[in-house]
Parts: structure tokens; sequence; C-alpha cells
């Protein structure tokens, strides 16, 4: 019938129902989790449980049926398995796959897979999205002049200080070495050569403390929106970008230049990730 006829310790606490309490009680009154169990499963049921006290534990729940020599079913047992420690690992593993280690941003890879579903989701909106790609302007001799932990530092920093002119749904990752990439939805391209200036300026006006030095860096950035009227794909809208980043560089440095779509579609080979 369901009832609670035995009840240990340990599962009194997971509960948070006294044993005397519980017994004699349905199962879906004193299991509040007991909904999201099929008792018609007799295999592992991965849920989730949260304490009143704080902290979110995990358990694996497995439900075993008490039967008859005549296979007729008289009772089952619900056994949980502390899982938190292996559930918080594996989210810090998936973590780990899709951001960069260094700066926390996402990495090249899933940013691609973003951009793709953000491009997908404006083309049937019909809104406007748009992406920029900088890098910092002479990175190299910073490393040679202040060292590596500089260098590493100017990454962050930088990162750090785009993050504060951006929208919490706009989103960026680490391209590569110095290179970023962010795109931003609801965005048309001169809204986001708005931002890529301010984005320019602010890091023209950092000062980067660093082993007792103080330097500034300039970044230069490319971008580019897309109509949503074409077929364009991730790897089509970033290869605009660069291309608007390189004549960025051409043009001198520590500025932003545009790049529209072209009219036609041209094939572009696709980044290797």
């Amino acid at each position: 019938k369901k009832r609670i006829i035995e009840l240990t310790r340990s599962a009194s606490a997971v509960l948070q129902i006294p044993v005397n309490q519980a017994i004699g009680q349905l199962a879906e009154d004193a299991v509040w989790f007991w909904d999201e169990l099929d008792p018609h499963i007799e295999d592992i049921q991965p849920i989730a449980i949260t304490k009143e006290q704080g902290g979110q534990q995990h358990y694996e729940a497995l439900l075993t049926p008490i039967k008859r020599k005549n296979k007729a079913t008289v009772g089952l047992v619900l056994t949980l398995r502390d899982i938190t420690a292996q559930y918080e690992l594996l989210q810090k593993t998936k973590q780990l796959a899709i951001s960069d280690p260094l700066t926390g941003i996402y990495n090249r890879r899933h940013f691609f897979s973003l951009l793709q579903q953000e491009l997908e989701r404006a083309r049937r909106q019909h809104s406007p999205l748009a992406v920029m790609m900088f890098d910092i302007d002479d990175f190299k001799a910073i490393n040679d002049q202040y060292g590596h932990a500089a260098g590493d530092q100017v990454l962050i920093e930088t990162v750090q200080l785009c993050q504060q002119h951006l929208r919490a749904y706009d989103v960026m990752s680490r391209y590569g070495g110095d290179e970023f990439a962010i795109y931003l939805p609801q965005t048309d391209l001169e809204l986001a050569s708005h931002v890529a200036r301010r984005l320019c300026a602010s890091i023209r006006a950092h000062i980067i403390q660093s082993n007792h030095h103080s330097f500034q860096r300039t970044v230069s950035i490319g971008v580019a929106a897309c109509s949503c009227k074409q077929q364009d794909s991730a790897d089509s809208l970033m290869a605009i970008a660069d291309k608007a980043l390189y004549q960025a560089k051409q043009n001198g440095k520590d500025q932003i230049a545009t790049e529209q779509p072209p009219k036609s579609e041209v094939p572009i080979r696709p980044h290797r990730l």
C-alpha cells in the first residue's frame, strides 16, 4: 500500500522527518521527491535533493521490489546513495571542457556552438546580431618586456574590463592566445561599433600594475553584423569580423574597423576546432 513500515536513522535525516512520525505514512506524503521516482522502474534513478540546512545534496535512488515466491510484489525498498562529491566533480569537469582555464570565459569551441545557436535564433526572429574579434596590440612585446606572468595578468584584466561593458546575455570567449571574440544578440552594426569604441577607450585608459611596473595596452577590434536575411554561419560571420580586425591592424591599431557581410555567399573553409 506504499506506507512506510521501517526507516533508518540516516534516511530519517535525509527526509527530515522523525522515524516514529514517518512510520505508517504514505510514501508520497513522507518522501517529498516520491513523484520523481517511478515505482515501475527497477533501476537506479538519479535525483537531486536540496536540504533546508543549505547546500545541495545529490543522491542515486534505487527502488527494489520485495517479492513472494509467486513473484507477487508485496513491498518496496528505497535506497539512497550520496553522490554529491561525484556530482560536483562531474560539473567541474564539464565546466573545464567549455571554458578557458586562465580567464574563466568560454573557449573557442563552445563559443562557436553558442554562436551558431544564436544565429539560428536571430534568423527565426528576424533580429540583428553582431560579432566582434579583437586582440591585444603588440602582446608579444608585453611578454618580452614584462614577463609571461604580466602577460597573463593583461589577459585576465582585459577580460574583466570588457565584462564591465557587456550585457549579461552578451557572450565572450578566448579565441586563442591574445585573441578574443564576442557576440552581441539584438545588436546591429552601429550599436556594436559604439560598444567596440567604448571597449577600445576603456582598455586604453586602464593601467596594469605588475611586478613593480605600470604600463598600458591597446586593442584592435573588428566588428561585423549579420543581416539574418542571408544563410550566414558562425564560421562565415567570424571570418568577416576577422577581416575587419586585420583592417584595424593595417590602419594603425588601437581602433575599430567594421565589415559588412558580402552580398553573395562565398564558400568559406570552416575553422578547425
